[in-house]
């Protein structure tokens, strides 16, 4: 951690547009918040050292250390998401048309940065929802949690698997984060249009991320819906740890630099054609490591 500056403050952020923060102090005042410099790479949740430079304004002079980092990247760029979480809350629905690609890609994510992972099925009042459910269960198999919902069920499902965690909300656009957001928290619209007139940012739930107190002890910071989500910032060696399935089979190729795409004596791509691996995650592994330029 930095050493605080005399006459510096700590505090949470809890929304940002561009380089404006709203910086939230432990008794939840909240501070409209510049930072010093332009390579900060300030995100949700960090912890940050600033000073007051006049009536609920503020300087941020620095970062403490993060006990988490959530970003995604391609082979030119990348962005954080959201720093110090520790469940990553991962929306689906059959409609729109369930992208199984990118609910792997955020469950990668979340294991390369070491956090859990919650999967919510949504809509499963419609009668598609059947249709998912193979996958579904093969997620389970895996050791994902799996949360099934519709706006005919209570909340308190839901509730219970966010408490006591500080959860990032994710998913495809059109999955209903944000129905599933006022659901949780009924004051959340209002909430959300306080922050951005703060930021004068003019913007709302769908284009940034906010913080959110559902009680005591929980958070939940939503996000924008994702249509792509690159993991070129995860190293080879991370990125094929972090599909669980693979685990066993690792160090049990013929060659020891086995890249398990289509090498002879390869274990992972045996599990698959015995039907131990889903086909589906082993061709997202092979386009993830073409994505990569390896």
């Amino acid at each position: 951690m930095k050493r605080l500056i005399p006459n510096h403050m700590v505090g949470c952020v809890i929304s940002s547009h561009g380089r404006n923060y709203i910086v939230e102090d432990p008794v939840k005042n909240h501070i409209s918040c510049v930072a010093k410099g332009h390579k900060q790479n300030i995100v949700i949740n960090d912890r940050v050292h600033y000073q007051m430079t006049s009536v609920n304004q503020g300087l941020i002079t620095g970062i403490e250390s993060r006990t988490s980092l959530l970003y995604r990247s391609d082979a030119y760029h990348q962005k954080m998401l959201v720093a110090n979480i520790d469940q990553v809350v991962a929306v689906t629905a059959v409609w729109p048309p369930l992208y199984e690609s990118l609910l792997s890609r955020i469950l990668l994510a979340a294991e390369a940065a070491r956090v859990s992972a919650l999967i919510v099925l949504n809509k499963t009042d419609l009668p598609e929802s059947k249709e998912a459910m193979p996958l579904m269960q093969y997620y389970e198999s895996l050791g994902y949690r799996l949360i099934k919902y519709s706006m005919n069920e209570p909340i308190s499902c839901l509730l219970n698997a966010l408490s006591g965690h500080t959860n990032f909300l994710i998913g495809q656009s059109g999955v209903g984060k944000s129905t599933l957001l006022n659901r949780l928290l009924p004051n959340a619209n209002a909430r959300t249009k306080e922050v951005s007139e703060t930021l004068r940012s003019g913007r709302h739930t769908t284009t940034h991320s906010t913080l959110h107190h559902l009680d005591a002890i929980t958070d939940l910071i939503d996000s924008p819906g994702l249509q792509e989500f690159g993991l070129a910032h995860v190293p080879l060696d991370e990125l094929v740890y972090a599909f669980i399935e693979f685990r066993p089979y690792i160090g049990q190729c013929r060659f020891s630099n086995c890249l398990h795409l289509i090498e002879p004596g390869c274990a992972v791509i045996e599990a698959v054609n015995n039907g131990k691996i889903r086909r589906s995650r082993h061709e997202l592994h092979v386009r993830l490591l073409t994505e990569s330029g390896s």
